[in-house]
């Protein structure tokens, strides 16, 4: 199983995607899970759900049980552990994910919620626990090299070498956006 998290706006959808075409693996989108199946207790004032974590993670394993490579995409694929084989981190500078949740429309406290989230790396350091292997990825180049390696291992080359990706620091950004009071 492939689990691909970050936070919202930092590609994860995209890259699933490209995922999907290069292996064929069937995609299950997190969100549209807790949608079709009802598995929120309510929404806060900004309209996200607040959602039923037990409840989805039982379902998201009866989802998964028996249908071969599963690429499960989400924020909150970092919060369950189903026994990811590998798990992606899709990263964002901050400034470029800013712009991104503004186009969406968040609210200003729902943005710098999200900033901190990419700027903590969140759901790195919760995937890491939680996986067997873990990769963060920014670049169009980091993308290309664990699609390809994720296809290679699905061929059954277990031999196929792991993609040197570093881990992404945003703590120059994060001091940056706290010094003209962006966040606080």
């Amino acid at each position: 199983m492939i689990g691909i998290t970050g936070a919202p706006g930092t590609g994860k959808t995209h890259l699933a995607k490209q995922l999907a075409t290069a292996t064929a693996c069937r995609i299950i989108e997190i969100n549209d899970v807790v949608d079709r199946y009802g598995l929120f207790s309510g929404k806060d004032a900004d309209g996200s759900k607040t959602v039923k974590m037990g409840a989805l993670s039982n379902r998201l394993r009866r989802l998964i049980k028996g249908a071969g490579t599963v690429i499960l995409v989400g924020h909150l694929a970092c919060e369950m552990d189903l026994g990811y084989d590998i798990t992606i981190v899709t990263r964002l500078r901050l400034s470029k994910l800013e712009k991104i949740l503004k186009r969406r429309g968040y609210s200003e406290k729902k943005i710098k919620d999200n900033l901190m989230v990419e700027a903590l790396d969140y759901c790195g350091v919760l995937a890491e626990k939680i996986s067997k292997e873990m990769y963060e990825v920014e670049t169009a180049a980091d993308k290309r090299n664990i699609v390809s390696y994720i296809r290679m291992r699905i061929k059954g080359n277990r031999g196929a070498k792991k993609p040197e990706l570093s881990r992404v620091s945003r703590m120059a950004e994060l001091l940056a956006f706290i010094k003209n009071g962006q966040l606080p």
